[in-house]
């Protein structure tokens, strides 16, 4: 995509991004990371210039369109270190403490899940404590009658 190695800076668009580490996933070189500093309540997606060839497979997978690679100016230069290119407050289970994932996932996970009709899900509990939850048997009934769209659950 890219004629040489460290080339390119990854630009996201921070009202985008959401934080959901799919660019990372898809790095084969490892040039772009996912840090959790639970201690500091933080989220980091970290970019490294000298390990990233320029393929481009971090940008196609991001379902918000929010991630692009561009070449580079000479000031961009951040050499063998790792940058910020994102960095969020971990959302933390209210019931246990559990890290679970950045804040701007969860918010957009709840606003797509509420557009489209669908219930409100607890976004706020890990799988263990929402299991536990009286919010079980609530998503239990709301199953077996009709949904928010009206429709019949089983």
């Amino acid at each position: 995509m890219f004629s040489r190695k460290g080339d390119v800076i990854p630009i996201i668009e921070r009202e985008k991004c959401t934080g959901c580490g799919l660019c990372a996933t898809h790095c084969p070189k490892g040039a772009i990371t996912i840090f959790q500093n639970a201690k500091e309540n933080t989220y980091q997606i970290l970019f490294r210039q000298d390990l990233c060839d320029g393929c481009g497979r971090c940008e196609r997978p991001c379902p918000e369109h929010g991630f692009q690679l561009q070449q580079r100016s000479a000031r961009d230069v951040s050499g063998g270190s790792s940058k910020v290119i994102f960095e969020d407050r971990i959302l933390r289970c209210t019931a246990c403490n559990t890290p679970l994932f950045p804040e701007a996932l969860a918010k957009r996970l709840k606003a797509k899940v509420t557009s489209s009709g669908g219930f409100d899900l607890p976004f706020n509990l890990c799988p263990s404590c929402r299991m536990k939850t009286p919010w079980k048997e609530e998503r239990v009934g709301k199953s077996k009658g009709k949904n928010k769209a009206g429709v019949e659950g089983g």
